[in-house]
């Protein structure tokens, strides 16, 4: 009875010590629900470990945790986001990085048997401004051999990196809407990065118009409008090329809230003289 009963009261004891275990942080997101992201017009389905995400996203944490609908099935529909977006981020809430592949198409045929001439960086104090990135908090530290501006290099003057900016517009886009501080930060510096490393062409020039179509043709973040109105108002310079201001024309009529930012932008230069 007595071996018996100290066999019972050591059982109680490991019980009770196993009850006060703190489970570990990457314990508790691998053993988490997953949740599933049914993406674009494909329908692409993510699994995410629930609190990994919610650890990184409050407001995808209500989604999932909060009594909405989503959080009871076990999944949601994003069907405006593409595939290639919604991967940037799982792969980001795994390890703090994204990466996006691309196969570059050439403008045309023409033009990729051509030989091609970049046009000068411009020479102005707003140039100077829109690089150092201040303006735009531009926290994380990008160096030029990052991985996400490496296909800069890879591509010929007559690649189209139109898809490339908005991949990284996409990013932030993303995060921005669903408060993913970090990913935030992390693709606005490289986009940044890249405009900064892009030399413009008569044939690039329709990269960056692209760009800024998509930047202003939907709801967006202003921080993004920002950016890439500052880019623009700071290459419209003749010692780039007189056809820079031609280029931006039709697009600077079409919407006026471009024009009215880029004003404001231009106004800046004419202050300091530049």
């Amino acid at each position: 009875m007595g071996r018996r009963t100290s066999r019972g009261v050591t059982k109680s004891k490991n019980a009770k010590n196993a009850s006060n275990l703190q489970v570990s942080k990457p314990e508790g997101i691998f053993t988490s629900q997953p949740f599933k992201f049914v993406v674009g017009e494909a329908k692409t389905e993510f699994l995410l470990h629930s609190v990994l995400v919610a650890s990184k996203s409050e407001a995808l944490g209500r989604l999932i945790n909060g009594g909405f609908v989503e959080g009871q099935q076990g999944y949601v529909v994003l069907e405006d986001e593409d595939a290639k977006t919604v991967a940037a981020f799982a792969e980001f809430i795994y390890t703090g990085d994204y990466k996006l592949s691309f196969d570059f198409p050439q403008a045309d045929g023409h033009c990729a048997n051509q030989s091609h001439r970049g046009w000068p960086e411009p020479g102005n104090e707003a140039w100077l401004n829109f690089c150092d990135g201040k303006d735009f908090e531009i926290l994380p530290a990008v160096g030029d051999d990052d991985s996400a501006v490496k296909p800069l290099r890879e591509g010929g003057m007559a690649t189209d990196y139109s898809e490339f900016f908005i991949a990284h517009a996409k990013v932030f886009v993303f995060a921005d809407y669903y408060g993913v501080v970090e990913l935030m930060n992390l693709s606005m510096a490289r986009l940044h990065k890249a405009l900064c490393l892009f030399r413009l062409s008569s044939e690039r020039i329709g990269d960056i118009l692209a760009l800024v179509r998509f930047c202003y043709e939907r709801p967006g973040p202003d921080r993004l409008k920002k950016l890439v109105a500052s880019y623009s108002a700071a290459v419209i310079d003749p010692c780039v090329s007189e056809d820079v201001a031609q280029s931006f024309q039709e697009l600077l009529k079409e919407r006026g809230d471009f024009a009215a930012d880029i004003a404001w932008f231009m106004a800046c230069r004419l202050m300091t003289g530049t």
